[in-house]
This record gives C-alpha cells, sequence and structure tokens, in this order.
C-alpha cells in the first residue's frame, strides 16, 4: 500500500482503506458542506478574531472599576477611550454591539445602576474610538436599562430597545435614536446634536441643555429646570426651547 493509500495508519495502529478520488471527493463534501476549504478556513478565522475581539473587550472591561459617582464618569470614560490597550484592537460596530448583548453574562456586583452606568460608558468610549460612523446597540433582550448611551456622543446610534437615564448626556454632535423609552435627564448638558426617543422620556428632560434637538414621540415626563438653549418636542409639538443669549 502506497502513500496515497494510507493516512498515517503506522500511527493509529491500524491500516487505513485507500480511497478513490471519487470518494475522496464526497467526503471532503460531506465534511465542509459543500463550500471549499477556503471558504470554511476564511469563516473560522473570523470566528477567531471575532472572539479575540470580544475577550480583548473583557479585559479592559475587568481593568476598571466602575465610576463612583457623576463626577467620576467623565475621567472613566477618558481611561477606556484613551487607553493604550484599546490601540491594538482591530473592531468595528458589529463588535461593540456583540458585546452589548452579552453584557448579562458579567457580574453585576449586586449592584446594577452602578453596573449600567459602567456599561453605558464602556460602550460609549468604545462608539467614540472606533473608526465606523454608525452603530447600533441592541438592549431589548437586557434585563435592566443601560444608562449613559451616546456620552459625550459625535456618532450616529441607534438604540433598538429602552435606554436608561442620561441618555446623550454632554452630547457634542451626531444622532442617537432610541427605539424605544427612556429615563431622566436625556440630554442633559448636550451641546448639540440630535436625540429623538420613538416612546417616552423621564424626568428632567434637557437639564443644564446648552443646544441641540431633543424630539420625543411619547409622552416627556417633565424638562429640566435650566436649559439655556437647543428645543425639546413631545409629539411633533415644541414643548420648550432655550433661553440662551448668544
Amino acid at each position: 500500500m502506497g502513500i496515497k493509500g494510507r493516512i498515517h495508519g503506522k500511527l493509529l495502529g491500524e491500516d487505513v482503506v485507500p480511497l478513490s478520488k471519487h470518494n475522496a471527493t464526497m467526503s471532503a463534501q460531506k465534511r465542509f458542506g459543500g463550500f471549499k476549504p477556503e471558504t470554511e478556513k476564511s469563516v473560522r478565522d473570523a470566528q477567531v478574531k471575532d472572539d479575540e475581539v470580544q475577550i480583548a473587550f473583557r479585559k479592559l472591561w475587568n481593568a476598571w472599576k466602575a465610576p463612583d459617582g457623576m463626577g467620576d464618569d467623565g475621567e472613566y470614560y477618558s481611561l477606556i477611550r484613551k487607553s493604550s490597550f484599546l490601540k491594538t484592537i482591530d473592531y468595528t460596530a458589529a463588535d461593540v454591539d456583540k458585546f452589548c448583548v452579552m453584557l448579562p453574562s458579567l457580574p453585576t456586583n449586586n449592584d446594577r445602576y452602578r453596573f449600567s452606568s459602567k456599561a453605558g460608558l464602556f460602550l460609549s468610549a468604545l462608539i467614540s474610538r472606533c473608526k465606523d460612523k454608525e452603530f447600533t446597540l441592541t438592549t431589548s433582550g437586557l434585563d435592566f436599562p443601560l444608562h449613559k448611551i451616546g456620552f459625550r456622543n459625535r456618532k450616529k446610534i441607534t438604540v433598538l430597545g429602552d435606554a436608561g437615564d442620561y441618555v446623550g448626556e454632554e452630547m457634542n454632535g451626531g444622532t442617537i435614536i432610541v427605539q424605544g423609552s427612556c429615563g431622566s435627564y436625556a440630554g442633559r448638558m448636550m451641546y448639540c446634536g440630535i436625540i429623538r426617543i420613538t416612546r417616552n422620556a423621564g424626568m428632567n428632560t434637557g437639564a443644564v441643555m446648552d443646544d441641540g434637538e431633543i424630539h420625543i414621540g411619547g409622552k416627556c415626563g417633565g424638562i429640566g429646570d435650566v436649559i439655556f438653549g437647543g428645543a425639546i418636542f413631545e409629539k411633533g409639538e415644541l414643548i420648550h426651547e432655550g433661553e440662551r443669549d448668544d
């Protein structure tokens, strides 16, 4: 029996019956499901890369604890956004959404509010550093809303589901679309850009808002006591326009 008729038979301790060309072709088709080996390899390589990105995101997530208070939000966001570790990761908008979807697998340490705020800031930093311009965050399957989605945003973010408090906080451009409801303080301290909430918004919408627009498709629970500029709409009607003098 020649080399072509054996497949490491001695190493396996048994003789292997040689395959004809026809049988070998049929065997390969069964294994690869009709696809060329190159196709299977490209899919496998993509899966490996995808897994490596998620592992890298988790390492970065675990490297910093959740911010202790609102004063630490900007610092935490900057730590993630400027992380030298993040510079080594080649990721896309789809990778960011996948991390969003798997957030329930991470421990909350019995403090869902801090966890949710950390998650929103973390995703916002990933979005800011990513080369892509448009993002989708799937929140419809999460057990609790994510706070601070779109912190200091300049891009286009579509949230498939509800958002928590402080959506679009300190927003400085771009668009955020929430296909659902959001919590309180939407657009807090936003400088410009557009926020669209298809359903309802909570209390203190637009608090300390400097400019931009907030559109609420349903009911607004209340606007902020201090609004310097910009405009807030409820069901297409202007309900507040800022009083800032330029």
